[in-house]
């Protein structure tokens, strides 16, 4: 029965583990992404961007519970 309860350990800190992998690439990602959309908005100076830029904050804010919730 122990033996069962340490595979299971094993098993959930390796998904742990690829789930901070995942999210690590997630924000790398959102921060490239916000680079270029505040490239753009200084450029053009376009009010579109600036929502978008909202949207972001927020998915990182969401981001960030999440890795919380996993343990970083």
């Amino acid at each position: 029965m122990n033996a069962n309860k340490g595979q299971s350990d094993e098993t959930k800190k390796s998904i742990d583990k690829t789930l901070l992998k995942n999210f690590a690439a997630f924000e790398k990602s959102i921060q490239d992404l916000c680079i270029k959309l505040a490239t753009i908005q200084h450029v053009f100076g376009d009010e579109e961007f600036s929502s978008l830029m909202s949207h972001i904050e927020s998915l990182e804010a969401a981001a960030a519970e999440k890795k919380k919730i996993i343990g970083s």
